[in-house]
């Protein structure tokens, strides 16, 4: 059974007065579903595309959702999803089936505009696309008036309200690198995510903050004549790139102030005046402090996305091309819709991370205490909870516990959230503060998570942790910070064998980060007591950089000899480009709409070490 437009054109005549409509002896169309005893493939869908028939995604592995003949005024027996609280919103989005033609797309929009919806196109993908048009509405009458039409309408897939988008908020570097609350094994070995790029859209960034700025203060070394701050770039210590087209600084007339600032902080803080005093050979000055990030000596691409009206959150594909074009394959996102279904926009994280293998994004899920807000209920994104940061195994009380409205895991990692101390903002541009503010809430533990990707990014990227590769003799001298030895006199010298390396994908680095989570048995969320991950409260447990390299074991076997610091992990990255050019394969892929450019790649595999089917 299924539903067609001509349904809703003759119920409307009963409400408004419509022109006769017009004797058609074409055959109507509408969606099916075809049921297959074998698993659907390549070989099926070209099957169905020669019997005249469109299939428009696949529901299962046994089930395909097709445009085909219809029967005129069948009843539907799958009616279009409404994605949200049953409420009266302005304005809503209409999602329709991929891989409809025009003709289809446009009977869709007149029957909307016959409703009383005033439909405008928002997006168009290209021919060929997997992507679906996008319809904005703005209904003149009430949402019981209109739904009842909408509903059985061939070709929408969803509709959803549009939401206003809402942010989400050295110990915990500590916990993250060997599961104590102090001590940073992984920082004496030089592993803090130098040379890794991370990407991020929130309020914007106080760029004269110690954390970011270029100088101690004006006319200090490093400082642009008067100007300490610098000029975002590729030879800023901080900040590799600054898009200012929404809103040029975290000020204090902005929604969520300070908010991206602590967030900036967390994914690569390292006050100017440690990186001052390790230049001039002051060790001691040159420990890191408070506020540290755990991925410190990464860098950042920031998209300010926040103004005096609140979030203007621009189209995903944009962000996501912005931080692939300047080297990111890691963004962190703190914020999104107070929705738990799966929205246009989750739909446009997912279609990224699934057509471009170098990109992984780290989502907030929402501070609920129950369930996975978007977009981090995606498939492909890695949602992140908030743990204790006093050594425990215990979660904030108010991080997400349950699964996904859609009935997946609920949060995919859990780090510290609570009382992260980072960067605060001042709102003034010139008074090169360097003031801490403690917060808590999963806006805080996603990029520590983030944060901590990076790290495993640089250990793929400079063969500490890798497969066959040949590896070569490097001594710790060189890997090791000049300050090591003022934190701890106990470390020993010798060789490590390393690989020369490769930039990982986006699935591997998620896949080592889960195999680094400790399980976190025996805490408590509150009232309830956790039980052996994975689950939906802490996910895959909370990453731990000892679990992949034991730094301890490796210092004290070091002791003049050489080391294989990973014997007991080997990788393969199928999307491992030969020549690590991933950038370039990314680039020549987008042309025009990025999103629907990487989504009709069309690519095969070429250039990567596979394998492939």
């Amino acid at each position: 059974m299924t539903r067609g437009p001509r349904v809703v054109f003759l119920a409307l005549i009963l409400i408004i007065p419509l022109p006769p409509l017009p004797h058609d002896e074409q055959q109507i169309f509408g969606e099916i579903v075809l049921n297959s005893d074998d698993p659907w493939d390549v070989k099926g869908w070209n099957s169905l595309v020669e019997q005249g028939m469109t299939p428009l995604r696949q529901l299962n592995a046994h089930e395909m959702l097709v445009w085909a003949p219809i029967d005129e005024g069948d009843i539907p027996l799958r009616i279009t999803e409404f994605r949200g609280l049953i409420d009266e919103y302005e304005t809503y989005i209409v999602v329709l089936e991929p891989r409809l033609d025009v003709k289809e797309k446009d009977e869709i929009k007149t029957t909307l505009n016959m409703i009383g919806l005033n439909p405008k196109t928002v997006f168009s993908p290209m021919e060929g696309s997997p992507l679906s048009e996008i319809i904005q509405i703005t209904p003149s009458n009430t949402f019981s008036d209109w739904w009842q039409f909408v509903e059985i309408v061939h070709g929408i897939h969803w509709v959803e309200p549009v939401l206003e988008t809402v942010g989400r908020n050295d110990i915990a570097a500590a916990i993250m690198q060997h599961g104590n609350i102090s001590g940073q094994p992984a920082w004496l070995f030089g592993l803090d995510g130098s040379g890794v790029i991370i990407s991020n859209a929130d309020s914007g960034i106080d760029r004269d903050h110690a954390c970011f700025r270029e100088a101690t203060e004006p006319g200090a070394s490093g400082s642009e004549w008067n100007n300490a701050t610098g000029t975002p770039g590729q030879n800023h210590r901080k900040i590799v790139f600054f898009n200012d087209t929404i809103d040029d600084w975290d000020s204090p007339n902005n929604q969520n102030y300070r908010h991206g600032t602590h967030v900036a902080g967390s994914l690569a803080c390292r006050s100017i005046w440690e990186f001052s005093a390790e230049n001039k050979g002051d060790w001691v000055n040159a420990t890191p402090g408070e506020g540290t990030s755990i991925s410190h000596g990464a860098r950042l691409v920031i998209e300010d996305v926040v103004d005096d009206d609140g979030w203007q959150i621009p189209e995903i594909g944009e962000l996501f091309w912005e931080a692939s074009s300047h080297g990111g394959v890691i963004r962190s996102d703190s914020w999104g819709d107070d929705s738990t279904e799966y929205t246009l926009r989750t739909s446009k994280f997912d279609s990224w991370l699934f057509s471009v293998p170098w990109s992984v994004s780290f989502v907030a899920p929402g501070n609920t205490g129950a369930e996975v807000l978007e977009p981090a209920n995606g498939l492909n994104v890695v949602s992140v909870g908030a743990s204790a940061k006093d050594g425990t195994n215990d979660l904030w009380t108010l991080t997400p516990r349950q699964s996904t409205a859609q009935g997946r895991m609920g949060v995919t990692i859990v780090v510290p959230g609570e009382t992260i101390i980072s960067a605060k903002g001042d709102g003034l541009h010139d008074s090169n503060n360097d003031g801490w503010r403690s917060s808590t809430g999963t806006s805080m533990a996603t990029p520590q998570a983030a944060a901590f990707a990076a790290v495993i990014q640089q250990m793929v990227e400079t063969g500490w942790i890798t497969g066959n590769d040949s590896k070569v003799v490097v001594s710790s001298n060189s890997l090791r910070p000049d300050w090591a030895e003022s934190v701890n006199n106990n470390l020993t010298e010798g060789n490590l064998l390393l690989a020369s390396g490769f930039t990982p994908s986006g699935p591997l680095i998620r896949a080592l980060m889960v195999l680094s989570a400790d399980s976190l048995e025996g805490g408590r969320q509150a009232e309830l007591t956790l039980g052996v991950a994975p689950d939906n409260q802490q996910g895959w447990g909370r990453p731990n950089l000892s679990n992949l390299v034991d730094f301890e074991y490796l210092n004290n076997q070091m002791n003049n000899s050489t080391v294989d610091p990973t014997t007991n992990i080997w990788i393969h990255d199928s999307f491992r480009m030969v020549d690590n050019n991933w950038q370039s394969m990314i680039e020549s892929w987008v042309e025009g709409n990025p999103l629907d450019s990487v989504s009709n790649h069309h690519w095969k595999g070429e250039g990567a070490v596979g394998p492939f089917r």
